[in-house]
C-alpha cells in the first residue's frame, strides 16, 4: 500500500501593499526583557481556560484577568494599541458553550467587565488601530456570525454598528492600520457537501473584496505595517 499523504497546517503569505520586498529593513534583534509581556495567551487548565503572559524568553509569568469562582472559557485575547486594556471573549455568566465580550484593565487589580450582552454569541475581538472600538464576530442578529463594531471609550461601550451581512460566517477579523477589515468568510458548498473558507476584506468605506481563493484559508492576521497579511492554509504534505 502507497504511503498515505500527511495533512498540515502552513501559513502563508500575501502582500497588501506595493514594494514591500524592495524596502525591506534589516534590524538586530533586541535581547529578551523578563519583566515584559511578549505574548498574551490562552491557558487551558482544570478551571477551564484564563488569559496568562508569557514573556520574551517564553516563559509564563501571571493571569492576566481575576478568575471566576467557577468553571469558564476565557479566550481570544486582544491588547488595546495603548496597552491599556485587554479584551476577551469569555463565558462568564452564561453556559461554557457561548461567550460575550468582556474587558480588563491591564496592570490594575479590579475585575474585567461585560462589554456585550444578549443572547447572541460574541467571538474574536480585534482592536481599531486608534483605540475607538472593538470589531468582532457575533450571533446577535439571530442568524450566522457576521462582524459587528463596538466603540470603546476608558474601557466603557458605547454605540454598535453591523458591518456584514454575508451568506454564510464572518468571523476572525484582523484589522489593517488604515481600518480596513481581514476576516474568514465561510460558507457550504452545497455541491460538494463540504464547508468552503477564504478571506475578504472590508475597506473602511464599506466595500467589501476577496483576497483569497480558500477553499480552506482562515486565521488572517496583518503586519503592524500593513504590507503583509499572515493566515493558515492546509497543505498536503508528501512522507519521507
Amino acid at each position: 500500500m502507497p504511503p498515505r499523504p500527511i495533512l498540515a497546517i502552513a501559513f502563508a503569505a500575501l502582500a497588501i501593499a506595493p514594494g514591500l520586498a524592495a524596502c525591506a529593513a534589516r534590524s538586530t534583534p533586541k535581547p529578551a526583557s523578563r519583566d515584559r509581556i511578549a505574548i498574551v495567551a490562552s491557558e487551558r487548565g482544570a478551571q477551564g481556560a484564563r488569559l496568562v503572559a508569557i514573556d520574551e524568553a517564553g516563559d509564563r509569568q501571571f493571569e492576566l484577568v481575576e478568575p471566576a469562582s467557577h468553571v469558564v472559557r476565557d479566550t481570544n485575547p486582544a491588547v488595546s494599541p495603548d496597552g491599556k486594556w485587554l479584551a476577551f471573549m469569555s463565558s462568564r455568566d452564561r453556559p461554557l458553550d457561548q461567550t460575550s465580550l468582556w474587558i480588563a484593565a491591564l496592570g490594575v487589580a479590579m475585575p474585567p467587565r461585560r462589554l456585550t450582552s444578549g443572547p447572541g454569541i460574541d467571538a474574536h475581538p480585534a482592536w481599531m488601530p486608534d483605540g475607538s472600538a472593538l470589531v468582532f464576530a457575533s450571533t446577535r442578529d439571530g442568524g450566522d456570525f457576521n462582524l459587528w463594531r463596538l466603540a470603546i471609550h476608558d474601557g466603557q461601550p458605547g454605540a454598535l454598528d453591523q458591518l456584514t451581512r454575508g451568506a454564510g460566517h464572518e468571523v476572525t477579523p484582523a484589522v489593517a492600520p488604515d481600518g480596513a477589515i481581514i476576516y474568514a468568510a465561510v460558507t457550504a458548498d452545497t455541491g460538494r457537501h463540504a464547508i468552503e473558507t477564504h478571506l475578504e476584506e472590508r475597506a473602511p468605506g464599506g466595500a467589501i473584496r476577496v483576497l483569497t481563493a480558500g477553499p480552506a484559508d482562515s486565521s488572517p492576521a496583518v503586519s503592524p505595517d500593513g504590507a503583509r497579511l499572515v493566515f493558515a492554509r492546509p497543505a498536503v504534505l508528501s512522507p519521507r
